[in-house]
């Protein structure tokens, strides 16, 4: 029997795949580059970067 990989679906540990992982932190690194050029460093907030990128906030 063979498993049948998802490069786009989640794996079981809850986890995304590595290439939805490098895109999301892309997306993390430039919001926040940006955020942090127009704000400074007590602007840029996790929160702002999250929305600015279309990314939900992770919860603790």
């Amino acid at each position: 029997m063979t498993k049948t990989v998802r490069a786009e679906a989640e794996t079981g540990t809850g986890t995304p795949e590595p290439r939805i992982r490098a895109r999301n932190e892309d997306k993390i690194l430039r919001a926040a580059v940006d955020l942090f050029a127009a704000t400074g460093f007590r602007g840029a907030h996790v929160k702002e970067i999250a929305r600015v990128c279309g990314l939900p906030r992770p919860s603790r």
